[in-house]
């Protein structure tokens, strides 16, 4: 966190002036609105994709692919470390 001793004077003003622009952006920020497909096909798909059991699966997928490459550079280690030709032991 920056200290009020820390600023010079002279940008002490644009900082508080980037600041209080930041706050009303803030305030005053709408959120976007959403588009809605029309045709039932694609409000099926639109539907399913914007789902939250959808956002799990795809989470889920994440957290199994990030586990798997893990595995396998652990197990590469191991096989390393246990190959008499890589033994410094």
């Amino acid at each position: 966190m920056i200290k009020n001793s820390d600023i010079e004077p002279e940008s002490y003003t644009i900082y508080f002036l980037f600041q209080r622009k930041c706050i009303e952006f803030a305030l005053k920020a709408k959120p976007i609105k959403r588009y809605i497909p029309v045709e039932k096909s694609q409000l099926k798909i639109w539907w399913f994709v914007t789902s939250p059991p959808f956002e799990y699966a795809i989470f889920s997928l994440i957290m199994i692919n990030t586990v798997v490459l893990a595995m396998k550079v652990c197990f590469c280690y191991l096989d390393i470390h246990s190959s008499r030709e890589f033994s410094f032991f």
